[in-house]
């Protein structure tokens, strides 16, 4: 009987074998005795491997489900632990509006950009909606150029001079035809005094060499004074004819 014993065994069996039996296995059949008694742990799955286009479809696809139930959410239509039946539909109309206002804002940032005579102020603003909804047209770059042209040619809007014709305002100095302001520091906006001198050159007058001096004479020291004599026609005769007055 003992020598008809033989594996494999299952764990029931062994344990209702006869201590002789048992003894016998053990004896002969040691390692599957301990297998069968003692199972190694099952091994854990490997993860599927995805490509990389199908780890991004994946992540997106979690996304999108995320943003959902926060629509559903917001919404309220989720009731009773259901969801609406036309919940999706207007969850994906929501993402459509929202991509495309997206678009609409990259176009008219790309033609404000693009327009350096056009004054980005809020009135102007107003006034190009309000000409392409009377018009009924869409709002594209297209049409922004017409509504600006239309605008302009009726006064309603004022376009800027180009930059190249711009006056400069601010204090700094002209050279090579780049203009280069000055630092600025201080709560009141005061005006560091530069090496080179105070004040800029008038684009109109670069030949000649004319800065325009903005800082007060009272408010120079004696070498910046000099030097603003001695740079700028402009300032000379200003000096002369307040001395005279």
């Amino acid at each position: 009987m003992t020598n008809a014993l033989r594996p494999p065994f299952t764990e029931t069996e062994l344990l209702r074998m006869h201590s002789k039996d048992f003894d016998y296995c053990c004896k002969h059949f040691k390692t599957e005795v301990e297998r069968t008694l003692n199972p190694p742990p099952a091994p854990v799955p490997r993860r599927p491997l995805f490509p990389q286009s199908d780890l991004k479809k994946l992540a997106l696809g979690e996304t999108i489900a995320a943003e959902y139930l926060e629509f559903v959410h917001k919404k309220g239509y989720l009731r009773n632990g259901a969801i609406a039946d036309f919940a999706y539909d207007e969850f994906l109309k929501s993402k459509q509006d929202e991509q495309q206002l997206k678009d609409v804002e990259a176009e008219v940032e790309r033609w404000v950009k693009e327009h350096e005579t056009y004054d980005a102020s809020e009135s102007n603003r107003v006034a190009l909606w309000n000409w392409l909804q009377e018009k009924e047209l869409p709002l594209t770059y297209a049409n922004l150029d017409k509504a600006f042209a239309a605008l302009v040619a009726s006064g309603e809007i004022k376009a800027l001079l180009p930059v190249a014709d711009r006056v400069e305002m601010r204090p700094g100095q002209w050279k090579n035809g780049i203009f280069t302001p000055f630092e600025t520091d201080g709560a009141q906006g005061t005006v560091k005094t530069a090496s080179f001198g105070l004040g800029q050159l008038d684009p109109s007058k670069v030949a000649s060499g004319d800065k325009q001096v903005t800082k007060r004479a009272s408010q120079m020291s004696a070498e910046e004074y000099q030097r603003n004599l001695n740079d700028s026609p402009s300032f000379r005769k200003r000096m002369n004819e307040s001395a005279v007055s």
